[in-house]
């Protein structure tokens, strides 16, 4: 069952390249409860670090919680799907499992 409009949404953003680190920790910041899969050299990265900002007079490092692809995130409101065109596909397979009526689907690439 979706989220009433007057609660806060759940927010899943797939792909931690500059792009989705980037929105996850700006949503993060705005107070949402958001997640971010992440994979691999990054997702160790990222759980030693956080998504560190560089903007400003001095860096700042923002913690989000991170999921692993396919488990560990329970279904979102609102999915963001922060990855390559060409990488597109396979995000929607690890969304497949949390997919439910009524979940928001936002997919932004910066590279084609």
């Amino acid at each position: 069952m979706p989220r009433s409009m007057t609660s806060t949404p759940a927010i899943a953003v797939i792909g931690a390249g500059a792009l989705g680190s980037f929105l996850a920790a700006r949503l993060a910041q705005a107070g949402l409860a958001t997640a971010l899969v992440a994979r691999g050299p990054r997702r160790a990265e990222l759980e030693r670090d956080g998504i560190v900002m560089r903007e400003g007079p001095a860096p700042r490092r923002i913690v989000v919680p991170l999921a692993k692809e396919g488990s560990g995130l329970a279904p979102p409101d609102i999915a963001i799907l922060a990855v390559k065109a060409g990488d597109l596909e396979s995000a929607l397979e690890v969304r497949k499992p949390a997919a439910r009526p009524g979940m928001i689907l936002l997919t932004v690439q910066n590279g084609v």
